[in-house]
């Protein structure tokens, strides 16, 4: 027996809290662990594959953890086992992201077996599109046909030219192209579909877009006349990562007849029929059953549905001129024989070279609607909208962050501060009086009661500004600790002291050391050194002179600059090149005070020069 409780209030502020049994949670969730082998099926019937060809199975995500479900699923493969070597709830996530990583040009990691495949089949519906002059609004519904009940029943009289077709079947394989090609001479209504399936949900609307390609019957007004046969529609199909179809080429070609030979037709004497010149003769549909010119005989056998060709209409284009100029070989070796039978051509003639068809080629104006479907993609105002609207969003998401960051910073501040002047009391009186200290207790108190009153919801450079009036009072008392006996200024004092001690014996050395600096160069040196002692006997005189709790003469940070002078000139000195008046010298050597311009090295006095 377990309990089964939940915090959320059902009704009237009322939780529910009961007993339920194993037995009866699996009484109640029959239905569900029925519908949990389903999927099983379903993928052994798609995959074409019995449980005999199955060697091992690996069960993820957290349902399986419920031993019904464990149970259900073990009766179903019989004696195969359920493997549980991977964490089920990260397992799908894992596998995701390798597959991303997979697909990805930014990454580079072990490929692995996944195929992401299309679950549902994509069609087209084609129909001849209304002529723009006499669609007379209505949008694409008018151009698919759609019209009043008067225009319906007027175009019933005379039959419509209609077409369906495959593109996608299901199990195809993503990011991939398909091409369909049919002959026309209309403009075309395309309707993008998804085609009936058992997986297919119910309620879902199967239509994904329509589109209006215009310009077939602009291309047969203008080169119509030069041909016998309507032109040939390609259209180009991708189905992205993502598993979304896009027509993404729509390209029309006429190809205009043979022009008439002057070449007199005559009877052959092996048929008895009249023989035909090779470049006059049609192209064969038993031959071509891709050629965009078919005869009418072939129209009519492909008048159920348009072709197909797989990765665009390049390689289909070549097996259709390669199958011509074949047939042509073989017509021009047939007449020749013939000639020579019936002793009406030389033998050694040959039959002239039909001319090079002209081919006239016109890209459609595609155009999508998505008139009268419930799932549609956004406008462009719609989108716009929607952009100004996150950016507002995020924009008052900054703000609370702001807010929030700001009233946790003059928090944090607070609880510093008052720790700093209980735990650090003895260091802080030697540096601040008591007025001073019990003014930086009362603005914190005053800021916390604040922060938890009026100041519980303001903006933040409200609590910015508390935060520098508090830090007005606290600041000094902290930095004169900071700085006070034992603190980094008595620090930078000893080490500026140190190094003017250590510039005055630099320059008795570069006596014997570096004898080609003159006597003025190094007496700048020694001059910069007694004006660095000066101020820094100056300020600490001044420094003992006040309070501790008064306003500091100097600080830590005031030393360095002071030194700065001092440093440059000893380094420039010290990286001084031997003249040649001054090669005799005992060493040749560079010397810097406290390692600088040397590398912390003193010259070796056995070295010669």
């Amino acid at each position: 027996m377990h309990r089964l409780r939940t915090e959320a209030r059902v009704h009237d502020d009322i939780d529910l809290s009961t007993h339920l049994s194993r037995a009866q949670l699996e009484e109640l969730c029959a239905d569900l662990f029925e519908r949990a082998v389903q999927p099983l099926d379903s993928v052994l019937q798609q995959a074409n594959l019995t449980l005999k060809d199955i060697a091992a199975v690996e069960v993820i995500g957290g349902g399986v953890r419920v031993p019904k479900v464990q149970q259900v699923v073990k009766d179903r493969l019989g004696s195969l086992e359920l493997s549980m070597h991977l964490n089920g709830d990260e397992a799908m996530a894992q596998g995701a992201a390798f597959y991303a990583a997979n697909i990805s040009t930014s990454f580079k990691v072990r490929p692995i077996g996944v195929t992401d495949i299309l679950p549902f089949g994509v069609g087209a519906r084609l129909e001849e599109a209304v002529p723009e002059e006499e669609k007379g609004g209505g949008g694409f519904l008018g151009a698919l046909g759609l019209k009043k009940k008067k225009e319906e029943e007027k175009e019933q009289a005379t039959e419509k030219w209609q077409r369906r077709a495959t593109i996608f079947a299901p199990g195809h394989k993503l990011r991939s192209n398909r091409t369909i090609s049919f002959n026309t001479s209309k403009d075309i209504a395309l309707n993008l579909t998804y085609e009936a399936s058992a997986l297919f949900p119910p309620g879902a609307q199967p239509t994904i877009a329509l589109f209006d390609i215009r310009g077939v019957s602009e291309l047969v007004r203008e080169h119509g006349t030069k041909t016998s046969y309507p032109p040939k529609v390609f259209l180009t199909f991708e189905l992205d990562a993502s598993a979304l179809v896009h027509l993404v080429k729509a390209e029309a070609r006429l190809q205009e007849d043979a022009p008439p030979s002057s070449e007199a037709v005559g009877v052959s004497p092996l048929t008895g029929v009249p023989s035909i010149p090779p470049h006059c003769r049609p192209h064969s549909p038993r031959t071509h059953p891709r050629s965009p010119f078919l005869l009418p005989f072939a129209l009519a056998q492909n008048a159920d549905a348009p072709s197909e060709e797989e990765d665009g209409e390049g390689e289909g284009g070549k097996e259709a001129e390669a199958e011509e100029k074949k047939d042509a070989e073989t017509v021009k070796k047939v007449d020749g024989q013939n000639a020579t039978a019936g002793n009406t051509t030389s033998s050694n003639t040959t039959a002239p070279a039909p001319p090079k068809p002209i081919v006239h080629r016109k890209i459609l104006r595609v155009t999508s609607h998505y008139e009268g479907l419930r799932l549609r993609p956004g406008t462009e105002e719609e989108k716009e909208s929607s952009k100004q609207k996150l950016a507002a969003l995020r924009a008052n998401d900054q703000l609370k962050r702001e807010k929030a960051d700001a009233r946790n910073s003059l928090e944090a501040y607070l609880y510093e501060v008052k720790n700093k002047m209980m735990e650090h009391e003895e260091e802080l009186s030697l540096v601040s009086t008591d007025e001073q200290r019990s003014a930086v207790l009362a603005q914190v108190e005053a800021t916390d009661d604040w922060m938890y009153d009026e100041g519980r919801d303001v903006e933040a450079s409200v609590y910015k500004e508390r935060t520098t009036q508090v830090r007005a009072l606290a600041v000094p008392i902290f930095l004169r600790q900071a700085e006070g006996p034992g603190g980094a200024r008595a620090a930078a004092l000893e080490a500026a002291v140190k190094n003017v001690a250590e510039v005055r014996a630099l320059v008795k050395r570069w006596n014997v050391t570096m004898p080609w600096l003159t006597e003025e160069e190094k007496e700048s040196l020694l001059s910069e050194a007694t004006v660095v002692e000066t101020w820094l006997q100056e300020k600490e005189a001044a420094q003992a002179a006040k309070e501790g709790h008064e306003e500091p003469a100097f600080l830590s940070i005031d030393v360095p600059p002071q030194l700065k002078k001092m440093k440059d000139i000893a380094r420039r000195l010290g990286r001084k090149p031997v003249s040649r008046e001054g090669r005799g010298g005992r060493h040749g050597g560079r010397e810097g005070v406290g390692g600088v311009g040397t590398g912390g090295r003193w010259p070796d006095p056995r070295r010669k020069s």
